[in-house]
């Protein structure tokens, strides 16, 4: 693991445990939820990745990160306490170019302090409506999670059956997969 992975995990645990502690005192019922402050960081990221400019003004070591603060503020001028102090640690330290490995690592600890599990579903074709609550029910008794965030993705290559992905484990049900046993 690289020493910038370390620095995000650790940047995501700080942010989840402030945010948990604010909410387990109730110190002020204006901060927002553990999940709110997840959603005020993929904001923050999906600004960043969708402007080029803006990226490569992040990763500049020429520019201040004080400036690149300020810059940030200026798009999100209404952002709680707890992420505007968050951000100001990140600009103080050099840190604002990290902000997406953050972003990725906290939604890993929300999920996982939420019992959430993802699960990248790949079909060759459409998902039926009917099918959609069983296999909601099926993959949570499958992945022990309280929920499921279904991803779909199209695959023709499959040829019919699926792929079940989570948690760095697969399971292939396709045809395709059953012809190339026999190649």
């Amino acid at each position: 693991m690289t020493e910038q992975n370390q620095s995000a995990k650790a940047y995501a645990r700080a942010l989840f445990q402030n945010g948990l502690a604010l909410q387990t005192i109730g110190a002020n019922p204006a901060e927002p939820s553990l999940i709110s402050l997840g959603e005020e960081l993929a904001l923050i990221r999906a600004l960043i990745l969708n402007s080029l400019k803006l990226k490569a003004l992040l990763t500049n070591p020429t520019f201040l990160d004080e400036k690149k603060l300020a810059l940030l503020l200026n798009f999100f001028p209404k952002m709680s306490k707890i992420m505007y102090s968050f951000l100001r640690v990140l600009s103080e330290r050099s840190q604002l170019k990290s902000i997406s490995q953050i972003c990725e690592e906290y939604h890993k600890i929300l999920s996982k302090f939420n019992a959430i599990t993802t699960v990248t579903l790949i079909l060759a074709s459409p998902l039926e409506e009917a099918l959609g609550l069983p296999l909601l029910t099926a993959l949570k008794k499958l992945t022990t999670s309280k929920e499921v965030i279904l991803k779909p993705i199209f695959s023709p290559k499959l040829l019919g059956g699926l792929i079940l992905e989570y948690n760095s484990k697969a399971i292939d049900a396709s045809i395709a997969n059953e012809i190339y046993k026999f190649i």
